[in-house]
């Protein structure tokens, strides 16, 4: 007699793959779902079936320690006067999966914002590439929370080996967003800041070769990517200098007078958080 348990046809998942293929190896199929009561949730297709993922809070709906995440719970007992948190082996393969739930969350938002913006509706790409950019510090968080409070080196060292990638999705979501809402020179920027948080992480400060030696995680390969968004940027908007940029070369050739007038347009900017570039509208997909 058969031990497998038997389930009522209502719970097959096959009417909701139909027509959904999972796609080539390595690609990141996924949609946006809501429920009868309005929920969003993530769904990625997968070779044998469907990874679905709240779009909010921790991805599997569960809140431990009555506390939005695993590594939110943590920081409030480090948070403690007194605390000396010491993460055990059971801590850390918790934090592990949850650095995973958030991976595969911080994948497909990437992917439906990239959807969005092709579908050139700038508002929705920008909710998802700002909730990207909110999985990638949260599992940066889980790195820095690990780096400080677990005694074995060479598993901090694992995660370490991983801070290029999220710090790469970090800088990608945040940029795009800021592109997105007219914010060029900000995104130009934060790019900028990104390539060197990365270079800092894989160059020895002792080492004057530029060149970013490969350490099995293609740092070299993640600022590339990022230099190539930069060069887009620039070129879909036209811009050969950023603000700080011109400052800084003005504040060089001792310009004071422009230096002057280009504080007063980054004041300007930081105000209205949006400046357009020669007096056109900024399109809506860099």
């Amino acid at each position: 007699m058969s031990n497998v348990n038997r389930t009522t046809s209502r719970l097959d998942i096959d009417p909701l793959l139909e027509g959904w293929e999972p796609g080539p190896s390595g690609a990141v199929i996924v949609r946006v779902v809501t429920d009868e009561d309005g929920v969003e949730y993530l769904q990625r297709r997968l070779d044998l079936g469907v990874l679905q993922l709240c779009i909010d809070g921790r991805p599997d709906g569960e809140r431990p320690f009555e506390r939005e995440s695993l590594l939110d719970h943590y920081q409030q007992q480090n948070a403690d006067p007194g605390s000396n948190l010491t993460l055990s082996e059971e801590d850390l393969e918790s934090l592990d999966a949850e650095i995973m739930q958030y991976y595969h969350r911080r994948i497909g938002l990437l992917a439906v914002a990239s959807q969005a913006q092709a579908s050139r509706n700038p508002e929705q790409a920008v909710t998802y590439y700002r909730r990207a950019a909110r999985d990638a510090e949260h599992n940066i968080g889980i790195m820095d929370l690990i780096a400080v409070h677990a005694a074995d080196a060479n598993y901090i060292a694992e995660h370490e080996h991983f801070r290029p990638f999220v710090l790469c999705h970090l800088t990608l979501a945040e940029s795009q967003a800021e592109a997105l809402t007219g914010r060029v020179d900000e995104a130009i920027e934060r790019i900028k800041a990104g390539i060197e948080l990365i270079r800092e992480l894989v160059i020895p400060e002792n080492d004057e070769d530029d060149e970013i030696e490969s350490d099995g995680n293609d740092a070299e390969m993640f600022v590339q990517a990022l230099e190539q968004l930069d060069q887009e940027l620039r070129r879909q908007y036209g811009i050969d200098r950023t603000l700080r940029e011109q400052l800084a070369d003005a504040v060089e050739n001792e310009d004071y007078e422009q230096a002057a007038k280009l504080r007063d347009l980054l004041r300007q900017q930081d105000q209205d958080g949006r400046l357009k570039h020669d007096g056109a509208d900024l399109p809506d997909n860099p």
